[in-house]
C-alpha cells in the first residue's frame, strides 16, 4: 500500500505519469514517463524493482491491472491487488481518484 501511495505522490510532485508493473506473482517495478510522451514503458525512467518474497517468503500477489497514476494522482480504472499467504489474503484497491485502500 505504501509503495502505491508513494508512486501516486511521485506522479503529482514530478508532474509525470508513474506506473506500477506487476512482473510475476511476487515482483513488481515502478517506472516513470521519463521522455514525457504520455506512455510509461516497462523499463522507462528511474525503474525500481521490488521482490516481496525477500521480506515475506510466502506472499504472492495478483492484480486486475497495472496501476498508472497521472499528474493529478488519478488512475483510469479501479484496480484490485490481492496479497495471499498461508494465513489468508488481503485486497488493496486503487480507485479512479487514485486513493489506495486495504480491504
Amino acid at each position: 500500500m505504501g509503495e502505491l501511495m508513494a508512486a501516486r505522490m511521485k506522479a503529482v510532485s514530478q508532474n509525470r505519469n508513474i506506473k506500477v508493473f506487476f512482473v510475476n506473482s511476487h515482483e513488481y517495478k515502478v517506472c516513470d514517463d521519463a521522455n514525457n510522451d504520455g506512455i510509461v514503458d516497462a523499463d522507462e525512467g528511474s525503474v525500481r524493482i521490488r521482490d516481496l518474497q525477500t521480506d515475506y517468503s510466502d506472499v504472492e500477489l495478483t492484480a486486475t491491472s497495472n496501476p498508472e497514476f497521472n499528474t493529478r494522482g488519478a488512475t483510469t480504472e479501479l484496480i484490485t491487488i490481492t496479497l495471499t499467504n498461508s494465513y489468508g489474503s488481503k485486497n488493496i484497491t486503487v480507485n479512479i481518484a487514485g486513493h489506495v485502500k486495504i480491504n
